[in-house]
């Protein structure tokens, strides 16, 4: 027995038809799917930045030595790792200002003792220096006699 082929034509529109169009969908769920995926990252980022740009900003006020604002609050009660990370800064940036007006309080102390020793200071000095002038007046008194009377009776003289 010999193979009998037989020949059919179709013609391309019938059975083309059929892929084309299921091309077209392919193509179409790709760009849905891809725009949906695309505006997902896009929320999810924001979701995902936006407790650390928080962060940031208060790290910022601290270091301006302002006390943080609330936006952190709202990081902070967040159930996650960026709430309980939040809240630790939070704390942290409390302890820190209060440090930093304790320094602040320690600094204006010392200054007035600074400038209370420094009139001290001075009084001390204008004593010491009298002190040793009138050391010199009497070791020259002792010296020259002579001259301590006439001294004596110029100052007299002199009203």
């Amino acid at each position: 027995m010999t193979p009998v082929l037989t020949r059919v034509t179709v013609p391309e529109a019938d059975f083309a038809e059929d892929m084309y169009r299921n091309a077209r969908r392919t193509v179409a769920w790709g760009l849905v799917i891809t725009g949906a995926v695309a505006l997902l990252s896009v929320v999810l980022s924001r979701w995902l930045t936006r407790p650390i740009q928080r962060l940031s900003q208060t790290a910022n006020e601290v270091k301006q030595n302002q006390y943080p604002s609330d936006d952190l609050a709202a990081v902070a009660r967040r159930p996650d790792e960026l709430g309980e990370l939040a809240s630790l800064f939070e704390d942290m940036a409390l302890v820190v200002m209060s440090r930093e007006q304790g320094l602040s309080e320690q600094v204006a102390s010392l200054r007035a003792e600074i400038a209370e020793y420094g009139s001290i200071q001075d009084e001390t000095t204008k004593t010491l220096r009298n002190l040793l002038q009138r050391a010199r007046q009497a070791r020259q008194s002792r010296h020259h006699p002579a001259q301590e009377s006439s001294a004596q009776a110029d100052s007299a003289s002199t009203p």
